[in-house]
């Protein structure tokens, strides 16, 4: 069986708390996408691992995102976790795949909590069928591209203006 592969679009940078908090939200992001049945990447969360590359040196920010953004060429959706609000490196992902024609699909992670002593056991939503096929590499399929799951939306909000949301509009928002 072909798994589904997405991108995972989740807040990084911060001070140390913050970066803490937001690499466990990203774990739970993979695991969340993983128990789904899809095969994940949270370029982010790998390329700021010790010795790989800075998120404070401006260039190497560059690179990693480079580097994510080529991912996203082989993958088939985009998925923006917005526990903790869409920051401006989100923002540069999803306006990446919307140009791209690749699915933007937003969501939650079931029983988040920024208690770092909680551990998440609970199973995600109901799993996604893979697809048959890789993504179409060039443009001009959109209708194979269509957003698809319950929290996906279309392209004009996923690269314009969000649709508010109590839960979506909380949470802190800084830079990716």
């Amino acid at each position: 069986m072909k798994k589904r592969r997405v991108i995972i679009e989740s807040p990084y940078a911060g001070d140390a708390a913050t970066i803490a908090r937001n690499e466990r939200y990203a774990r739970a992001a993979m695991r969340d996408c993983i128990l789904r049945g899809e095969a994940p990447l949270a370029i982010h969360l790998l390329c700021t691992q010790p010795g790989v590359l800075d998120d404070r040196i401006p260039e190497e920010r560059k690179l990693g995102m480079q580097a994510g953004f080529a991912w996203g060429d082989v993958a088939h959706a985009t998925v923006v976790y917005e526990d903790l609000g869409i920051t401006s490196g989100m923002k540069a992902g999803i306006d990446r795949a919307v140009a791209a024609g690749r699915p933007v699909e937003y969501r939650f992670i079931p029983g988040w909590t920024n208690d770092p002593s909680v551990q998440l056991r609970q199973r995600p939503g109901k799993p996604q069928k893979a697809p048959d096929a890789a993504p179409p590499a060039s443009k001009g399929h959109e209708s194979q591209n269509a957003p698809q799951g319950p929290r996906a939306r279309p392209a004009a909000l996923a690269s314009g203006a969000r649709a508010s949301s109590a839960k979506g509009a909380r949470g802190a928002r800084g830079a990716s």
